[in-house]
């Protein structure tokens, strides 16, 4: 292939990012119909492994994110799931911060990257910590993307990040309920005595 066919393609595969960004972070515009369209009218047979995926982080952002456009989006970039930006943040960690996610979106997310569980972002978080500090989440969706996050990586209930915060922490900072923090407790006895690297306690009342 010659310089100037893969310069074609750079160029394509460049613009086709930045329409699913734009169609991405656009409510008014964001569906699974809008979005094949995109696709399909900008793919080419060598554009489906992109350079850039922000746009499949900004869909799991988005408060009108559906299982079947995540779907969609993962039919046609398989990739994109493990794919993390200049912060170290994968899809997973954005859609744990989305106050409408669901278990079947998350289910999918792990499913295209199993490893996503248990990686951490540039500040040591793991998807995870983002959980516990979204209370803005429906508390019985927020327990059942728990229990699943603990379940395919029991050990991240021990994780502190950078600042030595567990997701106990999180939770405790962000007013978290305290059933969702029993939950967090009854993983991991005893994580509610543990202090940060700061040295704080932050006890979880009633639990």
């Amino acid at each position: 292939m010659s310089e100037s066919d893969n310069d074609s393609i750079q160029s394509v595969t460049e613009s086709l990012s930045d329409e699913l960004f734009t169609c991405c972070c656009t409510s008014g515009t964001f569906s699974e119909e809008g979005l094949r369209e995109i696709i399909e009218h900008g793919l080419t047979p060598n554009s489906n492994h992109l350079s850039n995926y922000q746009f499949f982080r900004a869909a799991c952002c988005n408060k009108n994110v559906t299982e079947g456009i995540i779907q969609s989006l993962l039919e046609y970039f398989p990739d994109a799931a493990s794919d993390t930006d200049e912060n170290g943040l994968l899809a997973l960690h954005c859609a744990c911060l989305n106050k409408n996610m669901t278990l079947n979106i998350v289910q999918l997310l792990v499913d295209a990257a199993p490893d996503s569980v248990r990686r951490e972002d540039n500040d040591g978080m793991m998807p995870l910590h983002f959980l516990c500090s979204n209370r803005e989440v429906d508390e019985i969706r927020a327990s059942e993307i728990l229990k699943l996050l603990l379940e395919k990586y029991p050990e991240s209930i021990r994780h502190q990040n950078n600042n030595g915060l567990l997701p106990i922490h999180a939770a405790s900072m962000m007013s978290r309920s305290p059933e969702f923090c029993r939950l967090l407790v009854a993983a991991y006895p005893g994580s509610e005595r543990i202090a940060d690297a700061g040295e704080r306690f932050l006890f979880i009342l009633h639990v």
